[in-house]
């Protein structure tokens, strides 16, 4: 019956069909809206490309490009597609459902590793959310050598982060300063490989 109400009749005065811009509110086409278009379908192109760094292991890379999709098994995902289960932060003490942006960012670990990292590369955290801190990483403009480091950054980051929750959920603690020993570790060997 919905549905019944929904449908129209088609109009039986001879009018022309007449194009709809569907990206403007009124239907006509401007180059702004257009434009704008353009430029957030390349927005993303962008980020895929900073996900993938030469001489960065394709596992983290991979990684990265699933936790930019929303596709890591936390609780919160497994929630989604339905299946229910008890849910906890293995990234801390705290006793709530896991979700994505309080492991990679939002914990006292996560806040801790980003900042000091972002710190000495002169950037700021504040006001952005855990997508935001990426691109801002990756768009900062650096000289050439610098660029592969600055684009694997957040990667490394989050790979880490991951690790050291399943440590915990295993029964392995694992410290702030050892993630951080472990992304500057990568970072070194990531030169290394460079300078080869």
């Amino acid at each position: 019956m919905h549905i019944m109400h929904t449908i129209q009749a088609p109009s039986m005065n001879d009018e022309l069909d007449k194009p709809i811009w569907c990206l403007e509110i009124r239907g006509q086409f401007t180059v702004k809206s257009a434009w704008e278009y353009l430029r957030r379908r390349k927005d993303p192109a962008l980020i895929y490309d900073n996900m993938w760094v030469k001489e960065l292991p394709f596992k983290i890379s991979f990684f990265m490009w699933k936790l930019w999709k929303g596709k890591l098994p936390l609780d919160d995902v497994i929630r989604r597609m339905g299946y229910y289960m008890p849910s906890k932060y293995w990234c801390c003490v705290m006793p709530k459902d896991e979700i994505l942006s309080h492991v990679f960012y939002r914990s006292l670990t996560a806040l801790k590793v980003w900042s000091y990292f972002y710190s000495h590369a002169g950037l700021s955290l504040e006001g952005f959310n855990l997508h935001q801190a990426m691109v801002k990483c990756w768009t900062t403009k650096v000289i050439p050598r610098l660029k592969p480091i600055f684009q694997a950054l957040p990667s490394i980051i989050v790979w880490e982060l991951w690790k050291r929750r399943n440590n915990n959920k295993h029964g392995e603690a694992m410290s702030t300063n050892r993630v951080v020993y472990q992304v500057c570790n990568t970072i070194q060997s990531l030169i290394k490989e460079a300078r080869h």
